[in-house]
């Protein structure tokens, strides 16, 4: 039998309106099954959880972002500068994410608000 490797899958989530119009992420899609249960743990609402869950996606599922601060020096993408970052911002980025693990179909009516994921990436079509 011959080996298999299996493909690196990432999302580049844009933000074409709103607050952050102009932002990029690129988070992986390949969830490893222990991570998927601790973000089920996440889901629990304890801060604890919460915290684990957001740190863990920063060091596991964020690739890069095109940030910067005011000063217009680029923000690291790192777990550290992920966590400093606006909770509303996090939520959004974490929730675009999502959908795109969970693989919304090509053509789906699903709105995605507020970002969209890249065609070239995930083999989607960008909404929004």
């Amino acid at each position: 039998m011959s080996r298999f490797r299996l493909p690196k899958r990432t999302a580049l989530i844009v933000f074409e309106d709103g607050d952050y119009t102009g932002a990029e992420v690129r988070c992986s899609l390949d969830v490893p099954m222990r991570t998927l249960l601790t973000f089920k743990r996440m889901a629990s609402g304890e801060v604890d959880q919460v915290e684990r869950g957001y740190e863990l996606f920063a060091k596991q599922m964020l690739i890069s972002w095109n940030l910067e601060d005011d000063d217009g020096n680029a923000i690291p993408c790192t777990p550290a500068y992920f966590m400093e970052q606006p909770l509303a911002f996090l939520n959004v980025v974490t929730a675009k994410w999502i959908e795109a693990v969970a693989g919304v179909p090509k053509g789906s009516d699903v709105p995605l608000t507020n970002g969209s994921t890249s065609e070239e990436d995930i083999g989607m079509t960008a909404l929004a």
